[in-house]
């Protein structure tokens, strides 16, 4: 996805759909003698990363003036030049994958979202408004409706955006895909936020298997799918240091707060006035505290990671992901100032950054039988994932 001479080696399979070919259907297994086991044809895997993230400069810049002549509308071709890209960077057995999603499916995505979703809850909040007047309890009782709304349809929409981005990816002509169901995911996204909001926070580890498991098992690559087999069992030593670290952080910025104020003025806290010094040895408490947050959260986070890649398979294949939690802290930061020199012009790069650093640091053991895989007959679909955008819960 990064240089322009493999432009078209992933436009290949696109422009072969577009002619109205189909994928060469899998051949059937090897005949066998009868009582013996059929013939292992199954390949060791390779994936690899093909360029450099900076390639994206010149179509980041090429994305935001465009964007901006057309007041936002371009932005939606622009996502979908930069996934090209991404998409044809990661290569499989040295083969690129191929985006063949259009801006045009996004765009109508984002108005199907906007007419059925945003419009009628802008008018109702409108008519409340002024009927009821400004100052009536209703606007706030809408308000809430709107988040609630928003928490319930967020499953939908995460799920959804998967499914669209599976089914717009192609190798060899093979499309991936999801075989559940949007809603099925949706409350199991609601009764586990619930469940982790009443055990303050330790339901987040089987939390995050469960949403994990369903969304790898209904992951398909052609007729076939994912396997996750996993526990939330290992993730609760490490989210213990996590959630422990955490409440002592809290802790420790609140008493020190509190020294450095002085505990004698807590009395009169409504006239007191701290000093420069005061101000700055808070705002270092604050500072450090983020720090340590963010290392103990990055480090929880790479081995929830890597345990998620140790429990997956497909086929005979299994993977395998080595990530450190300052390794990850360096990642966020070194985007985070890209971004900010870059008045986030620069996001592309950022993403290509991000999609790299995973696939370096992912590998795969086993072996998979490609031939045996055949391409699905699950419907792509035809919309972009339009809530997703609107929620901004898509990953790329």
């Amino acid at each position: 996805m990064g240089s322009g001479e493999e432009k078209s080696a992933f436009r290949a399979p696109e422009d072969m759909l577009a002619l109205g070919a189909q994928p060469t259907p899998a051949p059937p297994p090897p005949a066998t003698a009868a009582g013996t086991e059929p013939v292992d044809r199954g390949e060791p895997v390779s994936l690899s990363w093909v360029g450099s993230p900076w390639e994206l400069t010149g179509l980041s810049f090429i994305n935001f003036l465009l964007s901006i002549v057309t007041l936002g509308i371009y932005s939606f071709w622009g996502k979908t030049e930069v996934r090209r890209r991404l998409w044809s960077s990661v290569r499989l057995q040295g083969e690129p994958f191929a985006y063949t999603g259009t801006g045009g499916e996004l765009f109508k995505g984002f108005l199907f979202a906007f007419a059925v979703f945003f419009i009628p809850i802008f008018a109702i909040s409108l008519a409340v408004a002024f009927i009821a007047g400004p100052e009536s309890i209703l606007n706030d009782l809408i308000g809430l409706l709107v988040y609630v709304i928003i928490f319930l349809f967020m499953g939908i929409a995460i799920y959804r955006a998967r499914r669209y981005r599976l089914r717009r990816t192609l190798w060899r002509g093979i499309r991936g895909g999801m075989s559940g169901s949007p809603k099925s995911f949706a409350w199991l996204w609601i009764w586990t936020t619930f469940l982790l909001s009443m055990t303050a926070g330790w339901f987040a580890p089987q939390r995050a298997v469960m949403i994990q498991k369903r969304l790898h098992d209904e992951t398909t690559f052609g007729d076939q799918s994912l396997r996750f087999n996993g526990d939330s069992g290992p993730l609760y030593p490490p989210f213990a240091v996590l959630w422990c670290g955490i409440l002592g952080l809290y802790i420790a910025v609140i008493v020190g707060i509190l020294a450095t104020i002085g505990f004698g003025n807590l009395g009169n806290i409504e006239n007191f006035r701290p000093s420069r010094l005061q101000i700055g040895t808070m705002i270092l408490l604050v500072f450090g505290a983020i720090v340590i947050w963010s290392i103990l959260s990055s480090w929880y986070q790479a081995r929830k990671l890597m345990l998620f890649a140790q429990y997956t398979t497909f086929d005979k294949a299994g993977f395998k992901l080595d990530l450190t939690g300052l390794g990850l802290i360096g990642l966020f930061l070194t985007n985070v100032l890209i971004a900010i020199v870059s008045l986030n012009i620069l996001s592309p790069v950022i993403q290509a950054r991000t999609l790299k650093y995973f696939v370096d640091r992912m590998s795969m053991h086993g072996t998979i039988d490609f031939a045996r895989v055949s391409q699905s007959l699950n419907p792509d679909g035809s919309v972009g994932e339009g809530l997703a955008q609107a929620f901004d819960v898509d990953a790329f």
